[in-house]
């Protein structure tokens, strides 16, 4: 859970797992986001944060894992999420 700086605005990141989209895992769901404008009422994302595709070091295409594991979040020196 974080607070972003530009608009004061309270996120939280978290796990879901859904997997009867596939049995490859490509599009399985692993991620969701909540936001808030007062940290007490929170509006769900349609957008995942973080899929089951990871890019790696030289390779050409992302691999596909099948869940994440405590993803971390990198911010700039504004305290900016990097993307």
């Amino acid at each position: 859970m974080f607070v972003d700086n530009k608009r004061g605005n309270f996120h939280a990141f978290y796990h879901v797992y859904e997997t009867t989209v596939t049995d490859e895992c490509v599009d399985s769901l692993v991620s969701a986001h909540i936001f808030s404008l007062d940290g007490i009422n929170w509006v769900g994302s349609k957008t995942s944060p973080y899929t089951t595709q990871v890019r790696t070091t030289g390779e050409d295409s992302p691999i596909t894992v099948s869940t994440r594991e405590r993803p971390k979040l990198f911010f700039n020196e504004d305290g900016v999420p990097l993307g």
